[in-house]
């Protein structure tokens, strides 16, 4: 999940030609223990909550 986020997001900053900035990233589901990916990719608040 983590990657095709980032994909997405790559993908749309390339087009726009500028970064765009990520707020928040919300998911839903169980929060994961480890992080470590989605905090390379997104420098900013993970939210997850159960649909």
């Amino acid at each position: 999940m983590v990657y095709s986020l980032a994909l997405w997001h790559r993908f749309c900053c390339w087009l726009t030609g500028q970064y765009l900035e990520v707020h928040a990233v919300s998911l839903i589901g169980p929060a994961m223990l480890n992080l470590t990916d989605y905090r390379f990719h997104f420098e900013c608040p993970i939210q997850f909550k159960i649909g």
